[in-house]
């Protein structure tokens, strides 16, 4: 996506019938050509697909990737309320809130006061597979905090509803007349 006077609009929409590095690679590279590589985004906002990190990083190795916000926040309240992660449900609005607080928090000494005190928390102690889950997102923290976003010169870091509504309306009308045999 690209920002316009219209909004977000997809730069480009890669259909593969496989989820792998060399297929996503491969659309990159054709999109690459297809602009005399011009294209050349200095940020990558993605979702966690292994994939789709390496192809980018291979292709274009001077981008930053991010991870999208909202697929984070995504992921995360899957896990709060899977059944399996037998996390209370009076504890899974306030095990959200406080991730999502440190997700939003702008300020990076404010972000690791936050950070160090929920992992200390009560609350996330008593859970400690869902405290071993969240360990992989302290690793990568900053792919996704919005702290470490501020010397970034996007407008917007993460991809928001409009963004992904829009691409919903383009994969539809692309995939529409699409029939599987």
């Amino acid at each position: 996506m690209t920002s316009s006077c219209a909004g977000s609009v997809p730069v480009a929409l890669i259909i593969t019938t496989v989820d792998s590095q060399e297929a996503v690679r491969s659309g990159l590279s054709m999109i690459q050509e297809m602009t005399a590589n011009a294209f050349n985004p200095s940020i990558f906002v993605i979702n966690q697909n292994p994939f789709q990190r390496a192809a980018v990083q291979q292709v274009f190795p001077e981008s930053t990737l991010l991870l999208c916000q909202t697929c984070v926040l995504q992921a995360v309240w899957r896990y709060i309320w899977n059944p399996a992660s037998n996390i209370d449900s009076r504890d899974r609005q306030q095990l959200f809130d406080s991730f999502k607080a440190l997700l939003y928090e702008r300020s990076l000494e404010s972000f690791v006061a936050k950070m160090l005190a929920f992992v200390e928390s009560e609350e996330l102690q008593k859970y400690p597979s869902f405290s071993s889950y969240l360990e992989d997102y302290w690793t990568i923290k900053e792919d996704w905090a919005t702290c470490y976003r501020a010397e970034l010169v996007s407008k917007n870091q993460s991809r928001n509803s409009f963004c992904e509504a829009s691409m919903r309306v383009n994969i539809d009308g692309c995939t529409t007349d699409l029939v599987d045999f």
